[in-house]
């Protein structure tokens, strides 16, 4: 392309053995590149700010790039070999202006040819290309000239999101066979990580993108086993509901789920539909309780003893639930001669609690059941009536007649079941009475006998039911303020921070503006800063301070200073040993101005004043903090004028006052348990 150029056109970038960029002045260039155009040879226009690059005509600026470029590079580092320089031909690589990374070779970069097709040839054919620029402008170059390497631009100009780009060429670089040391794009990870730290678990999801054979209990195809090892996980899709199952805090596995599980695995062993098969229960001890823990699976094994059917169900190596189950081949909820009938028809009497009442009643005992658990819909207030959802779902079914027997038992702490003397279950006769509800009805009566301790739902029979009684620690609530009374004199020591907050509470609770203005004109060498002040003043959210704070070596001129003439509080020291002092003070205060004070000498401290009231007195053992406040000094012959008022709905008191305002410069008006008259 150089014998087609025009003498005052430079070729400023060999790009390729087919593509070059040329630069020269701007009317000559637009006329070549109309020439290059009607030859039929691509040619293009780049805008470049009007600074012809890489040519000669830029020669001007190489003398004072160098100069800035020296200050910046005060040592030239030697390049390494990795280096292919683009600015220089390569038998010129071992001469001392290409050598180093300096000002000369930067300076030479700008104003010289880009060799950029030379040195391409250098690049292997297999190379991983990556483009560190502000943006990816050399990628066409790049890929006809290396046709066979990869890629990868870190940035785009004009992307939306430039963060999301570049990961996305690490992540390339990955694809390619790099491995990126992402570690020191996040901060440094100090093990053991800090108790509040987000697990990732929740991260995981199930993939369903393939179908897998799930065993349905209908095959009747089981297992010939007396053990069957048990793991769950909360985030089993079967087991997730067990959320609701809250107690004292903690999610524990339900008592009536570890007895479905017993009863599911002797029917497992039976070769026979644990729905189609009735059990009978006896002697169930609780011996503690399974909690369920969301990063680790929760494991059982459950052992049935041939011949005798005693069965543990066996948990962190000890044994969790003991007892006797065996299959009755004459199924029948027998009713005891001697127990007392329940009546299931509602009086007037009953009182009849809902679902929140229920499970309120269950919160505030530690028991918060959630979701499925809640099953329990109403019951009387003598417990022996009650209705439950039944969703078919044999767990939850169990567990509402449990929660009917600690609503019976009226305990006010936390109830674990603890023993079990019978419990029978007859799935054929539950699933009769099941059939047999209303169109569109899923609540199955219930009832409690208190005399025989049997409960009843369907086909199951619960009786003897006892429970552990502890005591349930309910959580400290979050206080967000704190209502505490303190006497305004006190005997022992406080600390400073204190002493102000409970001085300036009173001040607060006392002065009509929620804007307080504080001026603290206190010595330096006292210990009352506006930092002190500040952090008080902080835990009373009622009111806001504005606290100023002036140096005044005379008090005599008080009464001209503005902030104080706007103050609610004046913070002083050594004010009540110092009569001159006081006098000037209260003369530059306005009606009702509290005083804080910080005192050293406690013999000149007297509970009363002629100019000021001493309202609080605190000790900080070598100081004390006195809180006062400016009295009102009245005339020994003033008159004072009082009047009673008494509840009148005409006002027939409001003349006299009238009256009396006139020739009295203080009238006080007093009204006792007349709580209408009119006067508030």
């Amino acid at each position: 392309v150089l014998d087609l150029c025009p003498p005052e056109i430079e070729v400023a970038c060999h790009n390729s053995a087919e593509s070059s960029t040329i630069s020269g002045p701007a009317d000559i260039m637009k006329e070549f590149v109309s020439d290059l155009t009607k030859r039929g040879i691509f040619a293009k226009e780049v805008p470049c700010s009007n600074i012809a690059y890489h040519s000669r005509y830029i020669a001007e600026a190489g003398p004072a790039l160098l100069k800035y470029l020296s200050e910046v590079i005060k040592e030239p580092k030697e390049r390494s070999p990795k280096w292919v320089s683009t600015s220089v031909p390569q038998d010129q690589w071992g001469e001392p202006k290409a050598k180093y990374s300096s000002a000369e070779y930067h300076t030479n970069n700008l104003l010289n040819a880009v060799l950029f097709e030379e040195t391409s040839k250098l690049i292997p054919s297999n190379a991983l290309v990556i483009e560190v620029a502000p943006h990816g402008l050399l990628q066409a170059i790049l890929k006809r000239a290396l046709s066979e390497c990869v890629h990868v631009p870190l940035t785009r100009r004009g992307g939306t999101d430039p963060v999301k780009y570049l990961l996305e060429a690490i992540g390339k670089l990955y694809q390619a066979g790099l491995n990126p040391k992402l570690d020191i794009l996040y901060p440094k990870i100090e093990y053991p990580v800090a108790t509040g730290t987000s697990l990732l678990s929740h991260f995981v999801d199930w993939v369903h993108s393939e179908d897998w054979p799930e065993a349905r209990y209908n095959t009747k195809k089981r297992v010939v086993a007396t053990n069957r090892r048990f793991i769950m996980s909360i985030f089993d899709d079967d087991y997730k509901y067990f959320e609701g199952h809250v107690r004292d805090g903690l999610i524990m596995f339900p008592e009536a789920a570890i007895l479905f599980l017993v009863w599911e695995t002797l029917a497992m062993y039976k070769e026979v539909d644990y729905r189609e098969m009735s059990v009978i229960f006896k002697d169930i001890n609780f011996h503690g309780e399974a909690v369920i823990r969301k990063e680790v699976p929760l494991k059982f094994e459950i052992l049935i003893y041939k011949g005798s059917y005693f069965f543990e169900v066996i948990y962190e190596n000890a044994c969790l639930v003991d007892g006797y189950i065996i299959q009755d081949n004459e199924p029948n909820v027998s009713v005891d001669e001697n127990e007392e009938p329940v009546d299931n028809v509602a009086t007037d009497q009953d009182i009849i609690l809902d679902s929140n009442e229920i499970y309120r009643f269950f919160n505030q005992r530690g028991l918060a059941y959630r979701g499925e658990f809640q099953s329990v819909r109403t019951i009387n207030n003598n417990f022996s009536k009650a209705s439950v959802k039944w969703t078919g779902e044999w767990v939850t079914l169990l567990d509402s007649m449990i929660q009917i027997n600690i609503l019976a038992k009226n305990y006010d702490g936390l109830s674990t079941t603890k023993v079990i003397k019978s419990l029978t279950i007859n799935p054929i006769e539950h699933n009769r009475i099941v059939e047999n509800l209303p169109k569109g009805s899923d609540s199955i009566d219930v009832t409690y006998n208190a005399i025989s301790a049997v409960t009843r739902c369907g086909g199951i029979q619960l009786k003897n039911i006892e429970f552990y009684e502890k005591p349930f620690k309910q959580q400290v609530p979050d206080v967000l303020q704190t209502k505490q009374f303190i006497p305004h004199f006190l005997t022992g020591y406080i600390d400073l921070i204190s002493a102000l907050q409970i001085n300036l509470q009173i001040i607060a609770d006392n002065v009509v503006e929620n804007h307080i203005n504080v001026v603290n004109l206190s010595s330096p060498s006292f210990v009352i800063t506006n930092n002190a002040i500040k952090e008080a003043a902080n835990k009373i959210p009622e009111a806001e301070f504005n606290m100023i704070t002036k140096e005044i070596e005379d008090f005599s001129s008080i009464k001209t200073n503005k902030h104080v003439l706007k103050a609610n509080v004046v913070i002083v020291d050594n004010l009540l040993s110092d009569e001159k002092k006081m006098n000037n003070l209260h003369s530059g205060l306005n009606k009702n101005t509290f005083v804080i004070t910080i005192e050293k000498d406690t013999s000149k401290i007297y509970p009363k004043y002629k100019l000021f009231d001493v309202i609080t007195l605190m000790s900080m053992q070598s100081q004390f903090i006195v809180l006062l406040k400016k009295a009102d000094v009245v005339k020994e012959k003033q008159n004072i004028k009082t009047i009673s008022i008494a509840h009148d709905l005409n006002f027939s008191w409001v003349p006299e006052v009238e009256k009396e305002l006139r020739s009295s410069s203080h009238v006080i008006l007093v009204s006792d348990k007349q709580h209408y008259c009119g006067l508030i």
